[in-house]
């Protein structure tokens, strides 16, 4: 079910009120080591394609270490968090300086890491005639300025647009209004349901519709889930420029987003508070790891310390 997109945050000082000590992570992860125990980290939803391979791949390397994750909008992931229900955080942003002095005020140092940048992807209906649009554009969408396809330039068309978010506390929307409104307020006409596939199955379902997820869900050739996905829907480019152009638009792939071409760019950060070097520690030092950026590399997102091959595709 759609529900309207409103966006609210947790003040810090109700979840310093309402935290425990983020000292009170479970026996087990006090225990752990950088090769066994168990521990749940928490990631945006958006980069489930990106973090379960890593998960895989790290779990069948040590026998004596089960590492899950526990996928949330960012909001309540972070809010999470912050209530020191885990070390461990896969998010598109930084800590504020409040979020990190409270941290320290528990004696816990975190460690912010870009390990990897993904990019955020329109996706239409295999119908849509049309296969650009600019940034200018998303951002009047965004805030109600155009609503209808006439509008965007389809003359053939009065219908409304009706633009769909994974949900409404996701960092694909807060990358949205930071980036891309420069915090404008969002129309109320948009939508968000409950995950990026539900996304996708909407796009594919409903003509007149935009939907907003994650690159990292449609990236991976090799995977036959983001293929499936692929056949069901079309993937925009997106232009800095105003009046757009093929020339100038670009789709959400690796090629173009090491050059930075894609406009839609965002990083993703790892942001551990383990106060002792446990399971957690020891599987964000995987992920920053060769072995894990080529894991990486192969879902079809930026790695941050692997070397991106550029290949020619014949389109």
């Amino acid at each position: 079910m759609k529900q309207p997109i409103s966006i609210f945050f947790v003040p810090l000082a109700v979840l310093l009120l309402t935290s425990l000590s983020c000292q009170n992570n479970s026996t087990k992860e006090k225990l752990s080591t950088p090769t066994s125990g168990t521990v749940t980290i928490y990631s945006d939803e958006s980069f489930k394609p990106v973090i379960d391979p890593l998960l895989s791949v790290f779990n069948a390397l040590y026998p004596y270490a089960t590492v899950s994750c526990n996928y949330q909008s960012e909001t309540d992931a972070m809010n999470l968090f912050l209530k020191g229900k885990n070390s461990m955080i896969f998010a598109t942003r930084k800590l504020t300086t409040a979020e990190t002095d409270y941290f320290h005020s528990y004696q816990l140092f975190p460690a912010e890491i870009h390990f990897a940048s993904d990019a955020i992807a329109l996706i239409v209906h295999p119908n849509f005639t049309d296969s650009i649009i600019s940034v200018t554009q998303i951002r009047e969408i965004l805030t109600g300025k155009i609503s209808t396809w006439k509008q965007l330039g389809h003359l053939g068309s009065s219908d409304n647009i009706r633009l769909v978010f994974d949900n409404t506390g996701s960092g694909t929307v807060r990358f949205m209004i930071d980036s891309i409104c420069h915090g404008e307020a969002l129309s109320q006409n948009l939508s968000a349901l409950k995950g990026n596939s539900e996304v996708i199955q909407y796009v594919s379902e409903h003509p007149n519709s935009i939907g907003v997820i994650g690159v990292g869900w449609i990236s991976n050739g090799r995977d036959s889930t983001s293929r499936s996905f692929l056949g069901k829907i079309k993937v925009l480019r997106v232009s800095r420029s105003d009046r757009p152009t093929l020339a100038d638009s670009y789709y959400p792939y690796q090629a173009n987003l090491f050059p930075g071409l894609y406009p839609l760019l965002r990083p993703i950060y790892l942001i551990n508070v383990e106060p002792h070097k446990g399971l957690a520690s020891g599987m964000a030092s995987f992920v920053c790891s060769d072995r894990g950026q080529r894991i990486i590399l192969k879902t079809g997102i930026l790695p941050a310390y692997e070397t991106i091959r550029k290949v020619k595709i014949k389109e």
